[in-house]
């Protein structure tokens, strides 16, 4: 049987999920210079926790 994704699809996620961190750090600096991010920082939730969901779906306890 064939998975549904690959090794390579796993490290694709990890990748996103390492953007995703650096883009939360850059919305907590921009949220101290008092720019109104609440937006961008629902829509990254949503994104990173859609992610984290199909990673624990498709590779429970980190396999690939």
């Amino acid at each position: 049987m064939v998975a549904p994704l690959t090794a390579e699809d796993k490290k694709n996620l990890d990748q996103a999920l390492a953007l995703i961190a650096d883009a939360e750090k850059q919305l907590a600096r921009a949220k101290i210079a008092k720019i109104d991010v609440a937006s961008h920082e629902a829509e990254l939730l949503r994104l990173k926790d859609r992610l984290l969901s199909i990673k624990q779906a498709y590779f429970p306890g980190g396999r690939a």
